[in-house]
């Protein structure tokens, strides 16, 4: 709010106020990302479940088909949040590796699993997992004693995940 007021006054004294501009919609732009890490921080606050937070997630993606099958079972906060930061790992690769292609984002239920399963067209391989989403991801899933694999196969790239209950 002052970098707009500081604006206005120096443009009435000096048109060329360029400078400011470009100032102001860095700064516009630095604290919608900063609101954004911290919804991101806080994935999972007032949903009632996976399902929810999944739904929330996809809202506006035009291009993301959600499919959940089954009912969902009590949920560790753990592998909850292993779920949904999968799913954000997905849609993130997406966008930046192929972007405005579709990408499908399975959830199944199951008494003893669940699995999350993301596929994308692309023709670009993740190098050996090299980026920290999913080497990060990787470490978490086998620390709760699941399954991890990502991949470029068949002309998509597919992320399978799949935790115990």
């Amino acid at each position: 709010m002052h970098l707009r007021l500081l604006r206005r006054q120096l443009e009435e004294e000096h048109p060329a106020g360029d400078p400011l501009v470009a100032v102001e919609a860095s700064h516009a732009a630095a604290v919608h990302d900063l609101r954004r890490v911290v919804r991101v921080l806080r994935p999972l606050e007032g949903e009632r479940g996976l399902r929810e937070a999944l739904e929330k997630l996809v809202i506006g993606q035009s291009s993301v088909t959600l499919t959940v099958d089954g009912e969902e079972p009590p949920l560790s906060e753990a592998i909850r949040l292993t779920l949904f930061r999968a799913a954000q790992e997905a849609l993130t690769n997406a966008c930046k590796h192929a972007p405005g292609q579709p990408l499908n984002l399975d959830v199944q239920f199951m008494p003893e699993a669940v699995i999350l399963h993301a596929a994308n067209p692309s023709r670009q391989a993740l190098g050996d997992l090299a980026g920290l989403g999913l080497v990060g991801l990787r470490e978490r899933v086998t620390e709760l004693g699941g399954q991890f694999t990502a991949g470029l196969r068949q002309g998509q790239f597919r992320l399978e995940l799949r935790l115990p209950t």
